[in-house]
């Protein structure tokens, strides 16, 4: 929506333009976010490169994710429980890496690890409107790129596990 002022081109209201910066950052920290993704992804590459291509266990972690209702408190949790269920037939939630690290909660640690990310973007979004981010949207924010997070590390398991699967 936007305002109109008499004999003057419509402006944008401070949401329209909140959400237009928002979209902009978010696109510059993408590259960002992928390369953590490839890391992590190399890092469980057996829990990876295991499971079918097309059944990705983080199917269910992103629909969480995605959910109107989810937070990013909650979005953690179902991560541990995943990784928690005895006997869920996958193995690939109690996957360790090289170092013991169990892949649900190094998942949930690998999150919290774009905070800075998030700090950027919120600086990045708050120079370019001149609107101090209040704390909800700085939430929301941070849920939007654990959500993309873990969208790319789905696709990144699907290509490894795909590409595993041709060989």
């Amino acid at each position: 929506m936007t305002t109109q002022v008499q004999g003057r081109e419509p402006t944008p209201r401070v949401e329209d333009r909140l959400a237009l910066y928002t979209t902009q950052a978010v696109g510059q920290v993408s590259d960002e976010i992928v390369s953590r993704v490839e890391s992590f992804a190399n890092r469980f590459q057996g829990a990876f490169e295991s499971t079918e291509a097309t059944r990705s266990p983080l199917r269910n972690v992103l629909a969480v994710a995605a959910s109107p209702e989810s937070g990013v408190k909650a979005l953690q949790n179902f991560i541990l429980y995943q990784g928690g269920r005895a006997g869920s037939g996958s193995k690939f939630w109690t996957h360790k890496d090289a170092s013991g690290a169990l892949l649900a909660p190094a998942l949930v640690a690998e999150l919290n690890k774009l905070d800075d990310i998030h700090q950027n973007v919120c600086n990045l979004i708050s120079e370019r409107s001149g609107e101090k981010l209040s704390n909800l949207e700085k939430n929301r924010l941070r849920l939007r790129l654990m959500q993309l997070f873990i969208g790319y590390l789905a696709r990144t398991q699907v290509a490894l596990s795909g590409t595993k699967k041709h060989k």
